[in-house]
């Protein structure tokens, strides 16, 4: 893992310790409604895993912010994914299998007008 990632999983943790006062949640209840075991949320939130783009749009959904409040480098609008078409759905998933690099180059291409 890379700088950003363990930087990631430190916002991560930092949103997770306030989100789930307001939220009267415990990591086991997270967890299942994320779709994934209370084990492996701890080794997000620990950074021992590297947040990929599908889990960084169910978390950052599920705790109500930006995906770039947990990772910085996509600075795109948060939108909730029910609210989108077919197609706009269709961009999003193959820009999540771009690599980090191919996905700061759009970004910046995006953000240079």
């Amino acid at each position: 893992m890379d700088d950003s990632d363990v930087q990631a999983a430190r916002n991560l943790r930092a949103i997770w310790d306030e989100k789930r006062l307001e939220m009267h949640i415990t990591q086991k209840e997270a967890a299942a409604a994320l779709g994934i075991t209370q084990s492996a949320f701890g080794q997000y939130l620990r950074g021992r895993v590297k947040i990929g783009m599908a889990f960084l749009m169910r978390v950052s959904r599920f705790l109500g912010v930006s995906p770039s409040e947990i990772r910085p480098e996509f600075q795109m609008p948060y939108v909730p994914s029910d609210n989108l078409d077919y197609e706009t759905k269709q961009v999003l998933l193959g820009f999540s299998r771009l690599t980090n690099e191919q996905k700061k180059i759009i970004l910046r291409a995006l953000n240079s007008d």
